[in-house]
Parts: C-alpha cells; structure tokens; sequence
C-alpha cells in the first residue's frame, strides 16, 4: 500500500482494492463477509458513518488524481450501498 497520495485516496480505493479488475465487486464483497459474521448494527453504522464523513474528502482527493468526473477506482459508495443494504435487511444477534 502506498500512503504518500494519503490516507483518504486509501480509503477512497478500499487499500488498493479499488484499483484491481472488478474492484467495487470485491469492495463489496469484503463488506459484505464483514456484515454477515458481525450482524450487529454497532458495525453496520459505524461503517456507514465512517463511509459518508469521510467520503466526499477522500473523492474530492482521489479525482484530484484521475480524469474521470467518476473514477472506478473509487469504491466506498459500494461500501455504502452494502452496509445500507445489510443494515437494513440482515436479522441481528441478539445480545442476552
């Protein structure tokens, strides 16, 4: 991982995974392993709130680096989709 263009153009490309074929694919799926073996809201909402305060900077700095106005290197808004998705219909565990 190279950390010199920083830490939001990491996040922004989910640690280099956006940068690989099919990336927003395997965002999504890493997301997705993550809801299923946590099934708890604490971690689908901090994912998601991580995702949506620090996304705008992180996009704002990662199309700073390509051409393109939507660039697919760029992978938290699967991140987002996933986490809303399975925040709102997987069951959670119940803590007793």
């Amino acid at each position: 991982m190279d950390f010199s263009k920083g830490f939001n153009v990491q996040l922004a490309t989910l640690f280099g995974i956006g940068k690989i074929p099919g990336g927003g694919t395997w965002a999504s799926l890493i997301v997705l392993i993550i809801a299923l073996y946590e099934q708890n809201a604490e971690t689908a909402s901090f994912l998601a709130f991580l995702s949506l305060i620090v996304g705008p900077n992180a996009y704002r700095k990662l199309i700073a680096l390509f051409d393109s106005e939507d660039p697919k290197e760029y992978v938290l808004d699967e991140v987002i989709g996933t986490v809303s998705y399975t925040h709102l219909t997987l069951p959670t565990k119940r803590i007793v």
